[in-house]
């Protein structure tokens, strides 16, 4: 069963239903051992095993420490704010518009180096959760 936030009618071209997220019902999250960041599921394995999407906020000063994930390539579009992320040995400047790619097994993290919050949605394949 879909959350009450979701709504799935049938798309007559291709057979399958599309969902619509409302996403400012999903609460944010503060992620543990994170400093300065939450974030919001807004498609999980409850809507697709195609991906995962999340709505995240990074706070001035905060951030994701380097990680890996064996299985999952993931995707950042920098919605708004200013960060710096990391893929591999590399740190770059990323800025509203920007997206990022991180391959399984690659070493990866993104912090916010900006005054305001940094506003990012993240999409994983296959779903992180």
């Amino acid at each position: 069963m879909l959350p009450k936030d979701v709504s799935s009618p049938m798309t007559p071209q291709i057979n399958k239903p599309t969902l619509v997220v409302n996403g400012a019902t999903r609460a944010w999250s503060a992620e543990p051992e994170e400093k300065g960041c939450f974030s919001k599921n807004l498609a999980t394995r409850a809507e697709t095993e195609a991906m995962s999407a999340h709505h995240l906020r990074i706070e001035p000063g905060g951030g994701f420490k380097p990680h890996v994930h064996a299985g999952e390539t993931e995707l950042h579009f920098i919605i708004s704010g200013r960060g710096k992320v990391l893929i591999g040995e590399r740190w770059d400047e990323v800025v509203a518009g920007d997206v990022v790619l991180a391959f399984p097994g690659i070493v990866h993290g993104l912090r916010n180096s900006g005054s305001d919050p940094l506003f990012v949605l993240c999409v994983f394949s296959p779903p992180l959760v």
